[in-house]
């Protein structure tokens, strides 16, 4: 199937996008779980951006009535002077918001893109959730905070000092963060989450900070799981009260471990966790090795030996994928190697 667009983006579900077809203007929405023929979810055309035209990235919310635009910036190498970022109400074709700022304020450009999406979450390869699952709720990413808006009454509800955030699958839920670099001893420079917190958006209230570290959510949103980068554990919480339910195994995860990534399956029943160890040659990225280790999330306790995931003749670079298949028979594990490619491998789980 062959495409003409103006702008592209993906729904919430992921498993579709949307775009903007250069002939009809016309908003459409292709399925490519089962690419069907787009189908017409609007008439309305997307303006043209005060930099760059036709350079938005779209998100629709859940229920297709609201569609946020924005333009992208990557690094130095962006080519948009003028940064935007837009909610429209695609039932009156009405704006809700239009912030702009000059791209000169996104002083961390080396390392992220805008809008800035967590890390923490492991999301960054789906993009971040701009709209809360039931479609009330919306973000708008400014360069050192986060506004949250009212889309039923088109108002801002709170504004949250934080360099990111994203919604989870509880529509209540709010996940934010902060970014921080950090330089390893070897003289690596990698990027950490900072002051995770879980927010009620509902009340206001924060339900549990978090410190540095990574979560993963289960798929309805009930539980997620916190690493604690600073202390070496890993406990599993109850979302909506913020409370530790048990701590799962971690006393085998060294001080020297540099990076770590974890995702916990649908169900909730497994955790997969990658850890990256470095030698002591920053120089070297063969040198790189990673271990792949399996808990029973019920019992706490790892299943089976840690695996080695390296392969001696290519090198091990940054893990853009790692999330269970929605049965937790499989673990999907994706390596980047920029501009030569990547790979992805699929493991079968015990």
């Amino acid at each position: 199937m062959r495409l003409n667009f103006d702008a592209l983006g993906i729904t919430y579900d992921q498993h579709a996008h949307i775009f903007t077809d250069q002939l009809s203007s016309e908003l459409k929405i292709i399925d490519l779980s089962r690419m069907q023929a787009p189908r017409i979810l609007d008439n309305f055309k997307v303006p043209q951006s005060q930099g760059i035209p036709n350079s938005y990235f779209l998100s629709s919310s859940p229920d297709q009535r609201f569609l946020a635009g924005y333009t992208p910036y990557i690094g130095s190498s962006s080519i948009n002077e003028i940064i935007e970022f837009n909610i429209w109400d695609l039932k009156s074709h009405e704006p809700i918001l239009k912030l702009t700022f000059p791209s000169t304020t996104l002083n961390e450009s080396d390392f992220f893109e805008y809008p800035r999406f967590p890390i923490s979450t492991g999301l960054f390869h789906k993009g971040m959730q701009l709209f809360s699952a039931d479609g009330r709720w919306g973000l708008a990413p400014k360069p050192n905070s986060i506004e949250i808006w009212d889309l039923r009454t088109a108002a801002k509800h709170k504004e949250i000092e934080a360099t990111s955030a994203t919604f989870t699958p509880k529509p209540n839920i709010l996940i934010s963060e902060n970014y921080q670099k950090v330089q390893s001893p070897e003289g690596r420079n990698y990027i950490e989450a900072s002051d995770v917190q879980v927010w009620d958006i509902d009340t206001n209230q924060v339900i549990a900070n978090l410190g540095t570290g990574i979560l993963s959510f289960t798929a309805e949103g009930n539980n997620f799981v916190f690493y604690d980068r600073q202390t070496n554990k890993i406990n599993l919480f109850d979302t909506l009260s913020g409370k530790k339910l048990h701590a799962l195994e971690s006393n085998f995860i060294s001080d020297n471990n540099l990076f770590f990534q974890i995702a916990i399956s649908a169900d909730g029943k497994r955790l997969a966790g990658l850890i990256n160890e470095f030698s002591s040659s920053p120089e070297d990225s063969s040198a790189v090795h990673g271990t792949l280790i399996l808990w029973d999330v019920q019992t706490g306790k790892v299943i089976g030996e840690p695996q080695a995931v390296n392969k001696s003749d290519i090198p091990f670079q940054v893990i853009r994928l790692f999330e269970f298949t929605p049965d937790a028979k499989h673990l999907l594990l994706g390596r980047d190697y920029g501009h030569d490619g990547g790979l992805v491998e699929i493991w079968r789980m015990p």
